[in-house]
């Protein structure tokens, strides 16, 4: 494979890239401790080969950076999405991963600054990206931001997974304020 791809260095780094999530995705489903470390193991392998290839081409940083979330070494995972925003403040996939992290540390403020950026930057993404949205607003006890962003996702999404949850959210905040059921007119 490498041989068809030597003029072509992207779509090798490319390649890598896909092959190693797909090791990424089976270490994810299995719940066999070795076969996961085996699925990671590999992955990593991919990863080396495309550092070998480009050590600063950006898809590698991140889907490493999500090898790392998997493996449930955040530290590590933030280090790479941090280094990536360095080089590109504007790269999306770092821009979320670095909000999830954040979140998870507690800097609701901060994490919501960086939803807000990725969806200045494109604001036709998905409506999940204002779900975590939605979370740091709560967390930071802006409940008109929460249902705001609540409400927008419900606009936006068609997958009832989303919906459901945005209406979960709904429901509790509207549950808080004593208000009962105000949203329902956004059940179908």
């Amino acid at each position: 494979m490498p041989d068809y791809y030597r003029e072509d260095k992207s779509a090798l780094i490319a390649l890598f890239n896909v092959f190693a999530s797909y090791y990424i995705r089976q270490g994810r489903m299995t719940s066999d401790r070795t076969q996961k470390q085996q699925s990671f193991n590999q992955a990593t392998q991919l990863f080396n080969k495309a550092d070998k290839i480009d050590p600063k081409e950006e898809i590698t940083w991140v889907v490493k950076a999500f090898l790392f979330l998997f493996r449930n070494e955040p530290g590590r995972a933030d280090k790479q999405f941090q280094s990536l925003l360095e080089q590109n403040p504007n790269n999306i996939p770092a821009l979320l991963g670095h909000a999830s992290i954040l979140f998870q540390e507690g800097k609701y403020s901060e994490a919501s600054s960086l939803y807000k950026k990725v969806i200045m930057l494109n604001p036709e993404c998905p409506p999940s990206v204002r779900m975590g949205l939605a979370h740091c607003f709560n967390k930071l006890g802006q409940t008109h931001l929460c249902r705001k962003a609540l409400e927008r996702v419900l606009d936006l999404e068609t997958s009832d997974e989303i919906r459901v949850d945005a209406l979960i959210g709904l429901a509790i905040l509207s549950k808080n304020e004593g208000r009962g059921n105000d949203f329902s007119d956004h059940v179908q």
